[in-house]
């Protein structure tokens, strides 16, 4: 994948992420290797809804290794203006250590944004619930569906979007028909 989508990907996920400074951990999106060493998990969660995506990158996974980051929402203007400034060409991202902290930073161009290294991020996958059990109705906030749906449209307004669900206890998943990303949506009570 490109480093332009990868920073268009963290300023779409961002809007998902928690606003509550108490929850610092949930403040930005995690970033971390997967399983395949050429691609990378993002993840977003306020604690009510929760994005994951795999992203193809062909050196940062190693470069992270087996660490989980978060590039926090006050990266955001930064990630913007990297994008604006570089939307003809984008450089090669480099990542480096921060001083002797865990901490890392991406320099792309004259740009710089930080990740701080997370100890504790919620594994999003514990959530999931099984896909062929959900065929119930239940009621949720449509902000939070709306919000979801256009981190997972990428800007499409034709995209497809199903809704999956069991019971009116079990989240909600969330699906982009055409590039196969995923949401968790958790439900609210009427």
């Amino acid at each position: 994948m490109e480093n332009k989508n990868i920073i268009d990907r963290l300023i779409k996920l961002m809007p998902i992420s928690s606003k509550d400074e108490t929850r610092h951990h949930l403040c930005g999106v995690c970033i971390e290797q997967a399983t395949d060493r050429r691609e990378l998990i993002l993840t977003v969660t306020d604690g009510h809804k929760a994005i994951r995506e795999t992203v193809q990158h062909d050196y940062l996974p190693e470069l992270i290794g087996d660490k989980k980051y978060l590039v926090t929402r006050d990266q955001l203007p930064i990630l913007k203006a990297m994008l604006k400034a570089n939307k003809i060409y984008m450089p090669e991202i480099k990542l480096n250590r921060i001083d002797t902290s865990e901490d890392i930073s991406f320099r792309c161009g004259g740009f710089t944004f930080t990740a701080e290294w997370l100890q504790n991020y919620p594994n999003v996958e514990q959530i999931i619930p099984d896909k062929n059990k959900l065929d119930k109705v239940l009621s949720f906030n449509a902000q939070y569906l709306i919000d979801l749906a256009n981190a997972l449209a990428d800007g499409n307004k034709d995209t497809v979007i199903k809704l999956c669900f069991k019971d009116v206890t079990t989240p909600i998943i969330i699906k982009n028909t055409r590039t196969n990303r995923e949401a968790v949506l958790m439900p609210c009570r009427v």
